[in-house]
C-alpha cells in the first residue's frame, strides 16, 4: 500500500522527545539544587531578624529599666528576675535565655512562679559599663548566640552595642500616698 504524498504527516519522532525530556530534566535537576541553598538562607534571614528584635527588646527594657529574666543555671527553674542599674551595673555579665519566638524562658516580672520547660534556642549575654565612655552614659554590650546549648564552636554570635544616657533610665519615682 502506497501512501500519499500529498498527505502531510506532522509528529515528533522518538529522538526529539528524548531530547526534549533531557533538556526539560538538566534543567530541572539545576531548579532543585537551589531549593537547600534557599532554605540555608531563608533560615539565617529569621535567625539574624530575630536576633535584632531581641536585641531591641533588651535594650529598651534596659533604658526603661525594666525587669528581665537572668539565667543562673541550665534549667528554667534557676532563672531568677533581676533589676538592672545603669548607674551601678552588675560586676559579671547577665545572661538570658530566650525560645524561638524571642520571648525570655523562666521566670518574668509579671510572673515570678513560671517555669518553662522550653529548650532555648538565644543566649544573650550582656555587660554593662557605667560612665563609659563619659560620665553619665552606659555602654551596653550584647552578645547573642545561638543555638544557646551548641558549643561555643558551633554556635552564631551575633554582636550588638548601644550607649544609654543613664540618668533617662533611671527608675520613675514612686507615688507619696496621700495622708487621710
Amino acid at each position: 500500500m502506497r501512501l500519499n504524498s500529498t498527505k502531510l504527516r506532522s509528529a515528533f519522532s522518538l529522538i526529539e522527545i528524548v531530547l526534549a525530556i533531557g533538556i526539560i530534566s538538566f534543567a530541572l535537576v539545576g531548579i532543585l539544587g537551589l531549593f537547600p541553598a534557599a532554605m540555608n538562607s531563608a533560615a539565617d534571614s529569621q535567625r539574624e531578624t530575630q536576633t535584632a528584635l531581641i536585641a531591641k527588646r533588651i535594650f529598651t527594657d534596659l533604658s526603661g529599666k525594666k525587669p528581665f529574666v537572668q539565667k543562673k543555671g541550665l534549667t528554667a527553674k534557676d532563672a531568677n528576675v533581676v533589676q538592672v542599674s545603669l548607674d551601678v551595673p552588675p560586676t559579671s555579665p547577665i545572661v538570658v535565655d530566650y525560645d524561638e519566638g524571642g520571648m525570655p524562658l523562666g521566670a518574668s516580672a509579671e510572673n515570678p512562679d513560671l517555669t518553662t520547660t522550653d529548650s532555648p534556642i538565644y543566649r544573650a549575654t550582656i555587660t554593662i559599663k557605667a560612665n563609659t565612655p563619659t560620665a553619665g552614659v552606659a555602654k551596653i554590650n550584647l552578645v547573642l548566640a545561638t543555638p544557646a546549648l551548641a558549643p561555643d564552636a558551633n554556635q552564631r554570635t551575633y554582636p550588638f552595642a548601644t550607649l544609654l544616657d543613664q540618668a533617662s533610665a533611671a527608675p520613675s519615682p514612686s507615688p507619696v500616698p496621700s495622708s487621710p
